[in-house]
């Protein structure tokens, strides 16, 4: 099934949180895109668990879905947790940071 095959954005970040005092301004960025995209939250386990189901969604999704594109706002660990992935599958890659960083 080729032509149903969906472009993709993951954007992985710290935290979302309107309250926040350094990264509430995320929810809003990411406002536009809710009306189009699935947000997904970890539930607070271990971080073993959470990168297990990490690299089990991108595997997923380099599977069945078409262009892909990563974003890991301020998130190293899972860039580099990705790497692997990434690479394999060509998904466009970038680690985003404050300017000032």
């Amino acid at each position: 099934m080729k032509g149903s095959r969906q472009n993709t954005l993951i954007f992985v970040t710290q935290l979302l949180s309107p309250a926040d005092s350094v990264l509430g301004f995320v929810p809003t960025y990411l406002s536009p895109l809710s009306r189009r995209v699935e947000l997904r939250k970890e539930q607070g386990h271990s971080c073993y668990r959470r990168f297990l189901r990490y690299e089990a969604v991108l595997n997923r999704l380099a599977r069945e879905r078409g262009q892909t594109s990563l974003v890991a706002h301020m998130c190293p660990v899972y860039f580099t947790l990705a790497a692997r992935i990434v690479l394999a599958a060509g998904f466009h890659s970038v680690l985003g940071a404050p300017a000032d960083a």
